[in-house]
């Protein structure tokens, strides 16, 4: 319970953090930081065995890493390896275990971990999809990303509590040793998980209704490139 509620109050301390730093500028335009902000830009492996990401909120070695339940996928010569644990608790928690390897094996022998929260699913409740994907094809070019789900903050007066959006981020891999943020198919995530919060569901009340307007308004923000994320 108490690790539960340090990930919670890191994953909104981080949000928070985001939207507070200097914005990025466009041409001679300064545009506002997008509500939803990514973890990272980049992720690097590490050259042995399992670590935390350095923007997660644990640091060093990761605990046992799971021998079995590895989803794969190919990205040109390489392969993602990608193992997911949750959704835990109210603040629907996982952990995240990552490996990009140019051999094949039932569990990669290298990778990353990060945790993270898709409490956004509060708001969004459906996907027409299916269960959400941290691996997929999202471009439909035959090559795997690895896709990141993580909320992000509405504001509501009316709301008791504190309320979020979902957004996912998607990383594609360079090398083995490092992945890149995708803006442009971020973008495209953001683009339909924007319809997929103007998706009519009955018996919601007009709370929920109008944040789902508004995390639909902030995701299409992002993808019209009215917003900025920042580049740190």
């Amino acid at each position: 319970m108490k690790k539960t509620v340090i990930i919670f109050l890191v994953f909104v301390a981080s949000i928070i953090w985001g939207l507070c730093e200097v914005r990025v500028f466009a041409g001679d335009k300064e545009l506002p930081s997008c509500a939803m902000q990514p973890l990272a830009l980049s992720i690097n492996l590490p050259d042995k065995g399992f670590a935390w990401i350095p923007e997660s909120y644990e640091n060093g070695a990761c605990g046992n890493i799971p021998k079995t339940g590895w989803q794969q996928g190919r990205h040109g010569n390489l392969n993602l390896y990608v193992h997911t644990e949750g959704p835990e608790g109210s603040g629907r928690f996982w952990s995240i275990r990552l490996g990009v390897e140019e051999k094949e094996y039932v569990r990669p022998p290298r990778g990353v971990c990060m945790a993270t929260s898709t409490i956004g699913w509060r708001t969004l409740q459906r996907y027409s999809k299916g269960t959400l994907p941290w691996l997929a094809d999202v471009n439909g070019d035959g090559n795997a990303e690895f896709i990141f789900w993580r909320g992000f903050p509405l504001f509501n007066k009316r709301a008791s509590l504190a309320v979020f959006g979902l957004m996912a981020w998607v990383y594609r891999p360079v090398s083995k040793d490092l992945l890149v943020l995708d803006e442009e198919l971020s973008r495209s995530m953001a683009k339909s998980l924007a319809k997929e919060f103007r998706l009519p569901i009955e018996n919601l009340d007009i709370n929920t209704i109008d944040l789902r307007e508004q995390a639909a308004d902030e995701l299409e923000k992002f993808a019209d490139k009215k917003c900025s994320i920042l580049k740190r």
